[in-house]
């Protein structure tokens, strides 16, 4: 799916005409571009089908609908992928039980330091190891697998990739790739790395109530929870106990400092530095997990 990606579409296609093993059809969905996307999109050997639905599940069931092979491959318009992508996958189907694969992520704008420091926390799974939650621009599946578990769920916001993959992995393995690479843009601005973190906290809430501990403990419910601990108690010392103010910034500007000296001993990268800011966008951006909750729980009562 695209949506007003004129900066990057372009690369993206390239990336997949330039595959060593070339792909049978591409096929694009356009989210209702305003910008210079389906201009550049007819220079290209492409099938483009419009939707306007604002749902991302659903633009993904339509280019699964569409599709004509056995296997679909996932790739988003902010996102390019290195010659072999196609070839490195495709060996992993020819075991009949398998579902799907995934690759490796890696920014594609390196540059900034929050985008350094989102690359140097990037985690990758062992190489062929099983894995359940990977994001889907990186991802090949059985269509009859994405069909068969339900497709995606068009009533969430987002994470409807998450969903689906954790569906299909209840009874049939997604193997890892790491030698099929895609490169990603990643937020370069505190303001776009918090609407990102808001749209996963949200999807945190939603997938919880949909699957509850099934699906494990939300990343965003823990992040939030801490921070309400933490504001509560810094209320109530100002309000009750000021003496402890001072023990208490100092407390936390201890353990933060070690966590920022730990941050570096693993990773080497001295954007680490941005500790407490990312810290504290991702504490107030993950309270969205509570309205993600709440969204999903009043669409079951309707």
């Amino acid at each position: 799916m695209t949506k007003d990606s004129a900066s990057t579409i372009g690369k993206c296609l390239e990336s997949v005409l330039d595959q060593s093993i070339l792909p049978d059809e591409i096929i694009v969905i356009d989210g209702g571009s305003k910008d210079d996307t389906l201009e550049i999109l007819r220079q290209f050997p492409v099938q483009v089908h419009h939707e306007n639905s604002g749902s991302i599940g659903y633009a993904r069931n339509l280019g699964v609908k569409k599709a004509k092979g056995e296997i679909v491959f996932f790739i988003d318009s902010d996102c390019y992928a290195e010659r072999d992508w196609v070839k490195n996958m495709i060996p992993h189907f020819d075991q009949a039980e398998v579902a799907g694969a995934a690759g490796r992520i890696v920014p594609w704008n390196p540059e900034s330091m929050l985008a350094k420091y989102q690359a140097a926390f990037m985690t990758t799974p062992e190489n062929r190891s099983l894995v359940r939650r990977v994001p889907m621009c990186n991802t090949a599946l059985r269509k009859e697998a994405a069909i068969s578990a339900g497709g995606f769920d068009e009533t969430l916001a987002w994470s409807e990739d998450l969903d689906l993959l954790h569906r299909i992995t209840r009874s049939h393995p997604i193997v890892f790739e790491n030698g099929a690479v895609v490169h990603h843009k990643v937020p370069e601005t505190f303001s776009k790395f918090f609407r990102k973190r808001v749209q996963a906290a949200v999807s945190g809430g939603e997938l919880f109530a949909k699957y509850g501990f099934e699906f494990g403990l939300p990343r965003s419910f823990t992040y939030s929870a801490s921070f309400l601990l933490c504001a509560t108690a810094l209320i109530l010392t100002v309000l009750y106990y000021p003496f402890f103010l001072g023990p208490l910034v100092s407390l936390a500007f201890l353990l933060t400092t070690l966590q920022i000296l730990r941050l570096y001993l693993k990773s080497g990268e001295k954007a680490v530095v941005l500790f407490p800011i990312v810290a504290l966008v991702l504490c107030i951006a993950y309270l969205n997990f509570f309205r993600g909750l709440i969204r999903r729980l009043l669409q079951k009562t309707q």
